[in-house]
């Protein structure tokens, strides 16, 4: 099975910043998956992007990298804007699962 993986955002265009730095964070999860999906025997590829200045251009980069490998699978890493939820009350938000499929369930 062939994997990309790839940490959202850049330096250029930051994502949530508030209560983590979202580049920082989830490149340090991007290269943990990768080495933890590689250490099972998968065959995985980073494909995030640092050089896209909008945020259509990381989007557009991120895919172009993606779809160059023809893999099974795509990962996104994100850590999504919460609620400003900085004394933890539990009103945070901002987890998200997309699953695509080109077979019918």
């Amino acid at each position: 099975m062939v994997i990309t993986v790839h940490g959202g955002h850049n330096a250029n265009v930051p994502g949530a910043s508030s209560l983590l730095d979202e580049v920082r964070e989830d490149r340090i999860i991007t290269a943990l998956v990768i080495q933890k999906l590689r250490a099972l025997g998968f065959t995985v590829y980073d494909t995030t992007d640092d050089m896209g200045m909008t945020p259509n251009a990381v989007l557009r980069n991120v895919v172009s990298n993606s779809n160059s490998y023809n893999a099974d699978l795509n990962v996104a890493i994100h850590f999504n804007a919460g609620a400003y939820d900085l004394a933890g009350d539990g009103r945070t938000t901002g987890t998200e699962v997309l699953v695509y499929s080109r077979e019918s369930p």
